[in-house]
């Protein structure tokens, strides 16, 4: 790092801010939604940590200036409900709108949902095998 940077990183001021957030119960998805309100979309970050917790951070210049002293940022730690899908990437996400994040994670299946899947989908490969062998149509012709 050359000194002017290293002297602007010095002189940077971090305002530490708590964005509202709520939990909305769902039967098959939960949303959280957090108030990020100025932020946009590459001030924020959301991951799922190893230990299976929601990590959403956000950092931004003050004024939008990105060679400004004072900046905003937060980093806000959630736990993910029971039975959220959230370790499959597929299974999360993530929208900015109107300075609101939704951040929408997939529930995982019951035990008798996934029972049920797994019957529905049984019967409906014994049934492709059953009738896979269904001779052509009459418009057809065969070559001897």
């Amino acid at each position: 790092m050359d000194q002017a940077a290293a002297s602007r990183s010095r002189s940077r001021i971090l305002t530490e801010i708590d964005p509202h957030s709520e939990w909305i119960r769902g039967d098959e998805f939960d949303t959280l939604i957090l108030d990020v309100t100025g932020f946009s979309k590459d001030h924020l970050k959301v991951q799922v940590e190893p230990s299976g917790s929601l990590r959403i951070s956000g950092e931004r210049a003050v004024n939008g200036g990105a060679g400004g002293q004072h900046w905003l940022g937060f980093l806000k730690r959630f736990d993910l409900p029971p039975g959220a899908a959230a370790r499959d990437a597929t299974a999360i996400k993530v929208q900015l709108d109107k300075g609101v994040l939704y951040v929408q994670l997939a529930r995982a299946l019951s035990k008798h949902r996934q029972a049920v899947l797994n019957v529905v989908i049984a019967v409906v490969l014994l049934w492709l095998v059953a009738f896979s062998g269904i001779k052509p149509s009459s418009g057809l012709t065969k070559n001897k």
